[in-house]
């Protein structure tokens, strides 16, 4: 697959896009989770209140009232008087907390007085700071027994807590993004490696065939002039050798000239001269090319020109070279061929296929027989010659001309039994003369 510059680009920002989404998603869940904890300890911590206010009505040392009524009002300034009230209050906290496993760090704030201090007005001059900055207050008044006292606690670390409460799904949506990254950078990375090399590859390729045209042509004229020599046309034996040299030039310029046209392809610079071709005609002058070649392999070749609408608009030279290849490889691919061309339409189309009887291809490798330089190998084969661009050519060509290209063998299992064969369908849009 060949990633233009312009299609990277492409690819990363959207990839971007979607690391942007997938990590808002990420933090809403967390926040989410991180307020679901909070309501959690909210609802523990009314249980908390409950309990305190029963554990502390319980507590004899708060009932007696003579008892309170020379204290400071302040609690927990580690007065001497209030040291045992302090002490009192803390150990009902702390084991009210431990019965909730709560086990954070906790500011107590507390007033003993003759009236409630969180429930009755207080003058500005009056309030206690420690006890309007709790999180969390319990008023111990309105009773007969007990003078009034007011206790309020807070947890500072609350947060640190909620967090790492929730670090089970923090913690690994945290390392998936960073692997996703790192896996997405290593891919971009590597993709850029691999159309580096193609690009190289490509380039020494175009230059190779380029250089390989000189001496073709050189080889060609020369051997024009010797064809015409009177010593070849006098010696069997000489004119037996340029006959086999003419036929190896031509078969390599027909490859050079392969190389040369998918390259125009790719880079853009294939010119078509379209026209209205009827692929009846073009098919026909295919059989006469293959038909001698088929019968000295004591083949068969079929023809059913079934198609009413047989009229494409396209390039005659090039749609020609793609029914020769499909034919060469049937005739290559078979021992005895049996080859049958069959034209028929759907709604919008003129359908050509090419059947053979050769060995087939296993169905895992029926779609990569499309790509450049890509052969299939067969063990037992190994008379066919070629670099693995026709198909290649084949499919290119086709879709210039807005067609489709497919291919069927034997299931899966199948493959490779001689007989078997292979079916192509050339899918082309249809004109009117």
């Amino acid at each position: 697959m060949h990633l233009s510059k312009k299609l990277i680009i492409v690819i990363i920002s959207l990839t971007g896009i979607l690391f942007a989404i997938l990590l808002s998603i990420q933090f809403i869940w967390i926040k989410k989770s991180v307020e679901v904890s909070r309501r959690q300890f909210e609802n523990k911590m009314e249980i908390v209140r409950d309990r305190l206010y029963k554990s502390f009505r319980a507590e004899k040392n708060f009932h007696a009232t003579s008892a309170f009524t020379a204290l400071p009002e302040d609690l927990f300034k580690k007065n001497s008087e209030t040291k045992q009230l302090d002490l009192a209050v803390l150990n009902v906290l702390d084991s009210v907390f431990k019965s909730q496993d709560i086990y954070l760090p906790c500011k107590v704030a507390g007033r003993v007085g003759k009236t409630c201090y969180i429930h009755n007005f207080t003058a500005s001059d009056t309030h206690n700071q420690n006890l309007d900055s709790a999180d969390y207050k319990i008023c111990l008044c309105n009773n007969s027994y007990t003078p009034a006292l007011d206790i309020g606690f807070s947890f500072p670390g609350i947060n640190k807590y909620l967090v790492k409460d929730n670090s089970w799904l923090i913690i690994p949506s945290f390392l998936l993004i960073l692997l996703l990254i790192a896996l997405f950078i290593f891919f971009i990375t590597i993709i850029n490696k691999q159309k580096s090399l193609a690009e190289l590859k490509n380039d020494f390729i175009n230059n190779l065939t380029h250089e390989f045209n000189t001496p073709l042509f050189s080889i060609g004229l020369t051997l024009k002039l010797l064809s015409g020599s009177e010593e070849i046309s006098n010696s069997a034996r000489l004119k037996k050798y340029t006959e086999v040299i003419t036929t190896e030039k031509n078969r390599l310029q027909m490859q050079v000239d392969k190389m040369l046209q998918l390259a125009a392809i790719e880079s853009g610079s294939l010119l078509m001269e379209k026209k209205i071709v009827d692929m009846n005609k073009v098919i026909e002058k295919n059989i006469d090319g293959f038909r001698n070649a088929i019968e000295e392999k004591k083949g068969k070749l079929y023809y059913h020109p079934d198609a009413k609408e047989h009229y494409v608009y396209g390039d005659e030279v090039h749609l020609f070279n793609t029914i020769s290849n499909l034919l060469d490889n049937a005739y290559k691919y078979s021992d005895k061929p049996e080859i049958t061309i069959t034209t028929s339409n759907n709604a919008k189309a003129l359908i050509i296929s090419i059947q053979d009887n050769g060995i087939g291809i296993n169905d895992k490798k029926l779609q990569m027989i499309f790509d450049k330089f890509y052969r299939e190998k067969h063990g037992d084969r190994h008379d066919v010659k070629g670099f693995g661009l026709g198909l290649s050519y084949v499919k290119k060509i086709v879709e210039m001309h807005n067609g489709s290209i497919k291919v069927k063998s034997p299931p899966a299992g199948e493959a490779g039994k001689k007989g078997e064969g292979t079916i192509f369908f050339i899918n082309l849009p249809y004109t009117n003369k």
